[in-house]
C-alpha cells in the first residue's frame, strides 16, 4: 500500500534522489540507512534498545524491513522489548509465524526485498536464525515469558494502587521505578 508524502514544506529525499552513492542509493535519503542508524544508536548509547510493537495480526513479521531490523538488532546484541496485543493474538498467528521465510516477505518497493536478500549470504541459515530468535529457548515470542498488554496493565495497576497507599516518600521511591521494571526484557 502506497503512503502519501507529508505536506510539510521540508524537502523530501527519496531513495533515488541525487547525489547517489556508488551503490545507487541517495546520500541524503534517511529511509535507506536503517542498518547504519541502528549501529550508531546502539554503540553511542549503551542503554539504547529496540521496542517491538506488534499489531494484532502480526503482519509486522511479513514486512521485509521490519524483520531485517529485528535480525540486525539481534545480531548487534541489542536489548529487545516486545509488546503485543495479547497471547491469544499470538496463538492465532502462531502457524503462519512458524512458516516465516525472508524471501517470501513484502516491502513497498520490490527492490527493497532484493536489497535485503542481497545482504544475506545464506538465506536458509537466516530463516533458521529468525525462527530461533522468535521461538527458541530465549526467543522473543515464547509464551511463558511474554506478558500481553492486559497483563502489563494489571501489573501497572497493582503498582499504582500500592504506591497510593504508601507515604508520599515511599510512593516516589517505588512508583516510577517499579513501573519501569514491568517491561519485558528478553535480551
Amino acid at each position: 500500500q502506497e503512503h502519501s508524502l507529508c505536506d510539510c514544506s521540508q524537502k523530501k529525499y527519496l531513495n533515488e534522489t541525487p547525489p547517489l552513492s556508488a551503490d545507487g542509493k541517495s546520500l541524503q535519503c534517511e529511509m535507506n540507512k536503517f542498518d547504519e542508524m541502528m549501529s550508531y544508536l546502539a554503540f553511542s548509547n549503551e542503554h539504547f534498545r529496540q521496542l517491538v510493537a506488534i499489531d494484532r495480526q502480526f503482519t509486522l513479521f511479513g514486512r521485509a524491513w521490519c524483520v531485517a531490523e529485528l535480525a540486525a538488532a539481534d545480531k548487534m546484541g541489542m536489548q529487545q522489548t516486545l509488546v503485543m496485543h495479547s497471547k491469544r493474538s499470538l496463538e492465532r498467528a502462531r502457524d503462519s509465524l512458524l512458516d516465516l521465510r525472508i524471501e517470501a516477505m513484502q516491502a513497498a518497493r520490490p527492490e527493497d526485498v532484493e536489497e535485503i536478500l542481497a545482504k544475506i549470504p545464506d538465506v536458509k541459515s537466516f530463516d533458521e536464525h529468525l525462527h530461533e530468535m522468535l521461538f527458541g529457548e530465549s526467543g522473543l515470542l515464547i509464551l511463558s515469558e511474554t506478558l500481553d498488554a492486559s497483563e502489563k496493565a494489571a501489573k501497572i495497576g497493582e503498582v499504582t494502587l500500592l504506591s497510593q497507599t504508601l507515604s508520599p516518600h515511599s510512593a516516589r521511591m517505588y512508583g516510577a521505578e517499579r513501573t519501569e521494571e514491568l517491561e519485558i526484557h528478553v535480551k
